[in-house]
């Protein structure tokens, strides 16, 4: 999954915010655009599960490229639980936390932060568990 962070300002004061995450596959996903031309700050995406054989933790050459391009710096989420940032400038990588929620089939997970439900499938789940409410 992939978005864009985008500066913003309401009331005169400017902020963060970030757009609704894009769904991609292993090697491709494009982060969906800053809405009404606001200007992008960062681009952001997610190597979602731990997958044997493949570099789930750091930034892959491609996605250096992505954000070399754009001209703006990059963060991925990781699956051993990190938070990392591609600074454009220096091309540098910093880990600027590891605290995220991270896969337990890592054998690199940095945390027992358990992946979250789906929100949906949980409340789907909660509904059905709950009994119908009686008339009286």
């Amino acid at each position: 999954m992939s978005s864009s962070i985008y500066v913003m300002t309401k009331d005169g004061k400017s902020g963060f915010s970030y757009t609704k995450a894009a769904d991609g596959k292993n090697s491709k996903v494009t982060a969906s655009s800053p809405p009404n031309g606001e200007k992008l700050a960062a681009k952001i995406h997610s190597h979602g599960k731990y997958e044997e054989d493949y570099d789930n933790n750091n930034f892959s050459d491609k996605d250096k490229r992505v954000y070399d391009n754009a001209g703006v710096d990059g963060y991925v989420a990781t699956p051993e639980g990190s938070l990392k940032k591609y600074d454009v400038e220096t091309k540098k990588v910093t880990t600027v936390s590891t605290d995220l929620p991270s896969d337990p089939k890592d054998p690199d997970r940095k945390n027992k932060v358990t992946p979250t439900d789906i929100p949906m499938e949980k409340k789907q789940k909660q509904i059905k568990k709950e009994p119908e409410k009686k008339q009286n």
